[in-house]
């Protein structure tokens, strides 16, 4: 998805229910109900576009978090949930033990994501 939006992306069209749905979603999580949106679709169907569109929609206003899967990662369970989890928290591999928690306790006293 960079390469493309460093490309430049074409006009974005024929989304609004996905759009609306996300919308909708988002607005019950601002009334403090627990959301999840999850996008399944065939490989180039526009999944990545529709969540970049969407989070420039909200633009500063949030802090947005995603996590992927890949068709290898199909056995591991929660990957994406660990993909959102390293990515929030800045972990990278090669990280120690003592490493990843001193940054997961740094972050939580101070209340930054990245």
């Amino acid at each position: 998805m960079e390469a493309s939006v460093a490309r430049g992306l074409t006009e974005f069209v024929g989304r609004r229910s996905e759009m609306d749905s996300f919308m909708a979603a988002f607005e019950r999580a601002k009334r403090g109900e627990a959301q999840i949106v999850d996008i399944v679709g065939e490989a180039g169907v526009g999944k990545s576009r529709l969540v970049y569109e969407f989070e420039r929609t909200l633009g500063e206003e949030v802090t947005f978090l995603t996590g992927a899967c890949a068709h290898y990662g199909r056995n591991v369970n929660f990957l994406p949930v660990i993909d959102v989890v390293r990515s929030a928290f800045g972990i990278h591999e090669g990280m120690t033990q003592e490493e990843v928690e001193n940054l997961i306790d740094r972050r939580q006293r101070t209340g930054l994501l990245q």
